[in-house]
């Protein structure tokens, strides 16, 4: 649960902060825990 969470809080984080700053659009943020050990946060209405 902790990359998860990780991934939706700097999901969160970038759409607060970076958003309108950098060009382009947030699709998802993936957190690596090792090569085969991973969290995926999909953002919506983006």
């Amino acid at each position: 649960p902790t990359s998860e969470r990780l991934a939706q809080f700097l999901a969160g984080w970038f759409i607060q902060n970076l958003l309108e700053k950098v060009p382009g659009r947030l699709v998802a943020v993936l957190v690596r825990e090792t090569g085969s050990s991973w969290a995926r946060f999909d953002v919506e209405g983006q």
